[in-house]
């Protein structure tokens, strides 16, 4: 148990939890936007796990609405996660 190899070089692992909020514009179902999220932490050499999963219901898109400005914050995003 005294050798122990590590395959990371230097760097050590850590954990980055991250609240989310992604705006899907061809009606994804939920398992599709995980497959899109995997892939994206697989091009990075990270690991992912999606602890849990919500969405709004669909809703029309107008280039105006506030989640499309750069400053628009999770409030903003929640608003319509309560919608429906």
């Amino acid at each position: 148990m005294d050798k122990i190899i590590h395959l990371w070089g230097e760097n050590m692992p850590k954990i980055h939890k991250v609240t989310l909020y992604l705006t899907d514009f061809e009606e994804m179902d939920k398992r599709n936007i995980e497959v899109v999220l995997e892939r994206m932490a697989d091009r990075e050499d990270m690991s992912l796990h999606i602890a849990k999963q919500n969405e709004s219901e669909v809703f029309e898109w107008d280039d105006n609405l506030f989640i499309n400005k750069r400053d628009a914050n999770a409030d903003d995003f929640e608003a319509y996660m309560k919608k429906g």
